[in-house]
């Protein structure tokens, strides 16, 4: 397997060559290079940090207090305590608040309003992360969707499936921009017109991996890119686990899509499972490797789904704000005359998601290499060229035209749809309706 890399990410792109809308300037205020110092003094961690703030309340008292009093707190050394106030750092100050507004990321700390209102319920939550972009008070409605990064069509469906659902009721969708499942919920999110965070391993000054490079200048303008780490700072492997505590703290429940038995999707899971959030795993074929962690956490107790929908019953109670405000939106004079079941349900969707319940034939009217195509997608949701390579081993006389062709009247009919990256699937099956014996 091709090892990823990470490079420098360039600068916020232009609106001219990306059709993005620049990022706004950024200045380092003084008291931003004092989150920074205490941040980045030699020896300092996260609960460390967490800590310092919740005893003295903000940076300036920190650096204000003496050696003895810092060692009163939790986890402060008389060396650490030493380093802080002589301002032994690990990085280069001028340096970091250069890159800072270099590439216009904002410093938020937990005493800003703006500090995400889920992370706060995290224990030793991180008390100062590095923002490309904006959050929103909108974001407290989060989920997190991880899984691994050699995801199957399987896989990749299911992610359009929930993802698309949760991002269709309003739901921030949380993921860690690796490549995979996590890129498939921030692609399905952004396609959905609906909000992404990604939480990074490494410092904004670098994007990783780096094929990933144009979808994170994306998430920064409809949602953000956040870490806690030095702008410069590689993708560590230490970072990682780090990492995947702030995509549990983010949200209100993880999603797992596809993960073998030992993945950083599974760490995320056991995070949210630690912090008391809901976890939910979409259930896979037993005879996969990339299924057993999914399967595994559901026999250990997390939730098994199907769609988002599921999701959204199970979070109902802390979602209700968020659903009812959505439905008043949508609900606008034009959709006052329309019947419950012309409102554009979408398979999968809640009530008032985009798009029309599409109108599906009946099977016996398809022709033959019609119903081969529909039960070679029915067995597994497959891309393209796996789809033509299977047809043509089984005797169906086609070319990529014809399949083409075949492919597109099959989903105007309703038996299929197209997810991200050339998958078909299958539309759910109403046997009766379909003209088949029950």
């Amino acid at each position: 397997m091709a090892r990823r890399t990470a490079r420098t990410l360039r600068p916020s792109p232009s609106a001219s060559r990306s059709g993005l809308i620049p990022l706004p300037d950024v200045k380092v205020s003084e008291r931003e290079r004092l989150w920074l110092r205490l941040r980045h003094t030699k020896g300092m961690n996260r609960p460390k940090l967490a800590r310092l703030i919740t005893r003295f309340g903000g940076p300036e008292a920190v650096l204000g207090a003496t050696a003895a009093q810092l060692i009163e707190t939790q986890g402060i050394t008389s060396d650490l305590a030493r380093a802080i106030l002589d301002g032994a750092l690990s990085v280069d100050l001028d340096k970091e608040a250069e890159l800072i507004e270099k590439y216009r990321v904002r410093i938020i700390t937990a005493l800003d309003d703006e500090y995400p209102a889920n992370l706060r319920t995290m224990p030793d939550a991180p008390a100062m992360l590095y923002c490309m972009g904006a959050l929103a008070e909108g974001d407290r409605f989060a989920v997190t969707v991880v899984g691994t990064r050699n995801t199957t069509g399987y896989g990749a469906a299911a992610c359009e499936e929930v993802v698309g659902a949760l991002s269709d009721a309003g739901l921030t969708i949380v993921s860690g921009l690796a490549v995979g499942v996590d890129a498939a919920a921030h692609q399905t999110a952004l396609r959905h017109g609906g909000r992404t965070l990604a939480v990074m391993g490494n410092g904004l000054a670098r994007v990783y991996p780096e094929e990933n490079e144009s979808l994170a200048w994306k998430i920064c303008h409809e949602g953000a890119l956040l870490s806690e780490y030095a702008m410069t700072m590689p993708p560590d492997r230490y970072n990682f686990p780090e990492r995947n505590e702030i995509l549990a703290g983010l949200s209100l429940a993880a999603i797992v899509i596809e993960a073998p038995d030992k993945s950083g999707a599974l760490l995320t899971a056991r995070a949210a499972l630690n912090m008391g959030r809901a976890v939910f795993a979409v259930p896979g074929d037993v005879t996969r490797a990339n299924s057993r962690g999914c399967n595994q956490l559901i026999r250990e107790g997390a939730t098994l789904i199907r769609e988002g929908r599921d999701v959204i019953e199970d979070l109902y109670a802390q979602l209700k704000e968020l659903l009812e405000s959505r439905k008043k939106e949508q609900e606008g004079p034009e959709a006052k005359g329309l019947e419950a079941g012309e409102r554009g349900e979408r398979q999968g969707a809640p009530t008032g998601a985009k798009g029309k319940a599409k109108k599906r034939g009946k099977k016996k009217d398809l022709n033959l290499e019609e119903a081969q195509i529909v039960d070679l997608v029915r067995q597994d949701a497959r891309h393209f060229d796996a789809l033509y390579e299977t047809a043509r081993s089984r005797g169906v006389q086609i070319d990529a035209g014809g399949l083409s062709a075949i492919l597109l009247q099959l989903e105007l009919k309703g038996f299929i749809r197209q997810a991200p990256g050339k998958m078909f699937v299958a539309e759910e099956v109403d046997k009766e309706e379909d003209g088949e014996e029950m």
